[in-house]
């Protein structure tokens, strides 16, 4: 695939800046994801920004426990 950039950057920085984007975009879909298989959507806690924070452990302790 041919594409003409006009910000000086080379085809491996324009590759890098592609998996960046990519691996930002898997990230953020499987968060939300488990946030509402675990029904996080719309969290029963005091402070939505409580959730949040228990959101990346929960995620990191399921994923260690499949690997």
């Amino acid at each position: 695939m041919a594409v003409v950039l006009r910000t000086g950057m080379t085809g491996a920085d324009a590759d890098l800046c592609r998996q960046a984007f990519l691996r930002r975009f898997d990230l953020e879909h499987t968060s939300r994801l488990f946030k509402q298989t675990l029904g996080w959507t719309v969290p029963k806690v005091r402070d939505p920004h409580t959730a949040d924070l228990w959101t990346w452990p929960i995620i990191a302790a399921g994923s260690a426990t499949s690997a």
